[in-house]
């Protein structure tokens, strides 16, 4: 399974789904699309993996490299996760 936000950024995608991935397009800031997928994926074939590789790390490093920055980074993302989980 390949997800892209839109219809654009799907269309980079055709290579994989040609080689068996199921695609799926949603806009995962809105989350009605996110409890969408989830429901799909509850009646899906089992995810082997999960790559997470969404994300803009905007603040520098500070003290603890680890956490500068994860509030702007994640905001609302974050509470989406927990909604579905």
């Amino acid at each position: 399974m390949v997800h892209a936000r839109n219809r654009e950024r799907a269309a980079g995608l055709d290579t994989l789904a040609g080689r068996g991935a199921q695609l799926v397009v949603d806009d995962f800031t809105d989350r009605d699309a996110v409890r969408r997928v989830a429901a799909e994926l509850n009646d899906a074939q089992p995810l082997d993996a999960v790559i997470h590789n969404a994300g803009v790390w905007k603040a520098a490093p500070r003290k603890a490299p680890f956490m500068a920055g994860v509030e702007g980074t994640t905001g609302d993302a974050r509470a989406a996760r927990l909604d579905v989980s």
